[in-house]
């Protein structure tokens, strides 16, 4: 065995210099993202969305197309949202032709940090509660990694404009399963590809539903939304009934 300068052997000085530098240089774990909301009090946004109705045998689809606007109403310390949502230029196209409504569709609800709804009043009755509950996901309080999963049971309220959700609502049959599934650049933002799934209850009149959500690293809003939903009287569907599309309008200063 042929001695260093100093005497020792060159092969306990590699493997001293190898335990060393791993001792020193852990392997960095995958990246995590903060995926919850942060916005800021007075910030309008406004969204445009599709909806397309299909599975109607002998008929083309329906299309409509609408824009609303959010406005943050204000933002509390722990991260609560009180905002208001207001739908307008409502174009409905179908095989009788072309229908433009003058609706107003308004809103104004409470969101956790986490997405949450907590509080709901609106014009009209909710008729879609996957719907409103899968345009606001649910994340974790903690930063995910691409590839995690989660689980979300969201409590939305019926409540009418101007009063109080019930007290006795019953509880909510909406379990969602959310996964991270990769990153994407919308509008110049990183954002996180986030896909969620929602399984048929026609006990509850809940249609499956399954699409993805493109959330915003910067501030956790929700960029973009795809969202396919099949008729809840047959589970095994593989065509949706009704696809809708969601995307937020450039903003100034993004």
């Amino acid at each position: 065995m042929s001695p260093t300068s100093g005497g020792w052997p060159h092969g306990w000085v590699s493997g001293l210099v190898v335990f060393f530098v791993g001792l020193g240089s852990p392997q960095a774990g995958p990246e995590r993202y903060d995926l919850r909301w942060r916005p800021t009090a007075g910030t309008e946004t406004v969204y445009r969305s599709t909806v397309t109705m299909l599975g109607v045998a002998d008929k083309s689809p329906t299309l409509a197309s609408s824009r609303a606007r959010e406005r943050i109403l204000s933002v509390t310390t722990d991260g609560t949202v009180r905002l208001s949502r207001e739908s307008f230029d409502t174009i409905i196209e179908s095989d009788q032709g072309q229908t433009r409504l003058d609706d107003r569709n308004r809103m104004t609800f409470t969101r956790r940090a986490n997405g949450e709804i907590t509080e709901l009043q609106r014009d009209r009755p909710l008729v879609n509660e996957g719907m409103i509950a899968a345009i606001y996901p649910i994340v974790p309080a903690g930063p995910v990694a691409i590839g995690d999963t989660w689980t979300a049971t969201p409590t939305v309220t019926r409540a009418q404009s101007g009063s109080k959700p019930p007290a006795n609502a019953a509880p909510s049959a909406l379990r969602f399963t959310y996964r991270a599934i990769r990153l994407e650049t919308i509008q110049d933002i990183e954002s996180v590809v986030v896909g969620l799934q929602l399984p048929a209850n026609p006990k509850a009149k809940i249609e499956r539903l399954d699409g993805l959500s493109w959330i915003s690293r910067r501030d956790g809003s929700v960029m973009k939304l795809r969202i396919s939903f099949y008729d809840s009287s047959d589970a095994q569907a593989k065509t949706p009934s009704m696809v809708m599309e969601v995307t937020r309008e450039p903003r100034k200063g993004k």
